[in-house]
């Protein structure tokens, strides 16, 4: 066990690593503190965070990082070679090799040619391939949909459109995408053994180094060849290690600078578009169809030009995050945290009513929590898009906030809108307690989606109650043969 020497609660919560309920397990946070101790998979101590307002102000400040090199455990040696969790802290790295586990002016350095990758102006010239995208997609599911059997819509529509718009983004061949689609749904499962995590980062470096070897010589209006553009640092006075045959090579015309990327920052950056811009995307679209085929009233209120789609995205980001929680960050310097108001109140605080977070521990922050925070929001566990305090954290805060997210709600739009303008009288298939989580505790999303996308014909409902009455009819016989006398 690992100590918490600023710490009096004796008993850190241990985080379910399947994720089974994560609105449960954020509300028994919630309960337990504002900020509380916590047990990551295999028992690796940190910090869990659920109030907005302390996430808010930790992450758009610099007492916290995202960059391991301020964590005392793995400096220390305390985490395992083979920690399941290890690549949503940058591996074995010994500096990040992508924005989301960098800080300070590494960070800076690495996000800006995302930034330039997700301009307004680049997200609206994909509108048309999103469209068409959905479209195509719509149409395998139509079709699927008229022989009557059940279509899970996460597998044949939540999945299928991110993930092709990141490939058109990113410039993906076809034969690369199944492989690479197997791989960023392992990464996101927190449940796999500590083998498979580290087989998985392997082989999909392997798909990675795939793509930047086929964009060298196939350059496109894409992402990676924009990143390609150039590989190695800017040169030094009297530095020309850049150059070829005595001459600089030229950039690709209206290209953004892609910062002075090393190779290794080029594949850590597409592998972070990659997974950023799938599973969010993914559990967007699935839980905001969900929320809408639960609550009738307001998919008829939305197909009715009553309110928009783009009020039932956000509120779909506030009541259920796609993200449950975005690891990790780790303490700069000594942080007293004030939670409470009071002298001498219980769970963990010192009785100052602070908490005490020490140089070098980690930090987790529950983003999904805060869509649910009571001090926040009236109601919060009521789903209503006709609300006026719509304030989430699912896409995060301040410098790490992210780049990809104004792609992500234009996916959803369109395709909550085009999807439910086709299959007017969908229904969910089984009970909405049925659909299972998807494995782990860092995404929130369900297992499956099991719809039906025709209302049933005539014939149909007739054969179901004739098959119903005649098994009650059997029943009654059955039971009066069983009870009459001899």
């Amino acid at each position: 066990m690992h100590p918490y020497p600023s710490v009096t609660q004796p008993d850190p919560y241990a985080v379910d690593p399947t994720g089974s309920d994560l609105q449960s397990l954020m509300q028994d946070l919630r309960e337990r503190g504002k900020v509380v101790p916590i047990l990551l998979p295999e028992g690796m101590p940190a910090w869990g965070i659920t109030d907005p307002v302390i996430m808010r102000d930790l992450m758009s400040g610099t007492d916290v990082s995202k960059d391991k090199k301020y964590w005392k455990d793995y400096q220390d040696g305390n985490v395992p070679e083979n920690w399941s969790m290890l690549p949503w802290v940058g591996g074995h790295a010994k500096k990040p090799e992508n924005a989301f586990h960098a800080g300070g002016d590494d960070h800076k350095r690495l996000r800006r040619p995302m930034v330039a990758a997700f301009t307004s102006r680049r997200i609206k010239a994909l509108r048309p391939q999103i469209e068409q995208i959905t479209a195509q997609v719509l149409a395998r599911l139509e079709e699927a949909g008229r022989r009557g059997r059940m279509v899970d819509l996460r597998q044949e529509l939540a999945f299928p459109v991110p993930i092709e718009v990141i490939s058109a983004l990113l410039g993906i061949p076809d034969n690369l995408r199944p492989q690479f689609r197997t791989c960023v749904d392992r990464i996101f499962d927190t449940t796999i053994s500590s083998e498979l995590a580290q087989a998985n980062q392997v082989e999909l470096g392997q798909v990675l180094q795939e793509l930047v070897e086929f964009k060298k010589t196939h350059p496109g209006d894409d992402l990676t060849t924009d990143l390609l553009a150039d590989l190695h640092p800017p040169a030094t006075p009297g530095d020309d290690s850049g150059a070829k045959n005595g001459k600089r090579s030229k950039r690709k015309k209206n290209v953004e600078p892609a910062a002075g990327l090393t190779d290794r920052e080029v594949l850590g950056t597409i592998r972070l578009v990659i997974t950023a811009g799938f599973e969010t995307t993914v559990n967007l679209i699935d839980q905001a169809i969900t929320l809408l085929l639960t609550h009738p009233h307001w998919l008829g209120a939305v197909q009715a030009d009553r309110i928009t789609w783009a009020a039932v995205v956000e509120e779909a980001l506030r009541y259920e995050s796609p993200v449950a929680c975005a690891p990790l960050r780790y303490a700069r310097t000594d942080l007293r945290i004030r939670v409470n108001d009071k002298d001498g109140v219980d769970g963990g605080e010192n009785q100052d009513g602070t908490v005490l977070i020490r140089e070098g521990d980690a930090v987790l922050m529950f983003v999904g929590a805060a869509g649910r925070d009571p001090l926040t929001h009236a109601e919060p566990g009521v789903f209503d898009p006709t609300r006026q305090d719509m304030e989430h954290l699912a896409f995060g805060w301040g410098p790490h906030h992210c780049v990809g997210a104004t792609l992500a709600i234009e996916e959803a739009l369109v395709t909550l809108r085009d999807f439910f303008a086709r299959f007017p009288g969908i229904r969910l298939a089984v009970d909405v307690a049925d659909l299972g989580a998807n494995r782990g505790f860092i995404t929130n999303g369900h297992a499956r989606l099991p719809v039906y996308l025709y209302a049933p014909s005539f014939w149909a409902r007739m054969a179901r109650r004739l098959s119903l009455s005649g098994l009650v009819r059997w029943m009654r016989r059955q039971l009066t043969l069983a009870f009459r006398p001899w």
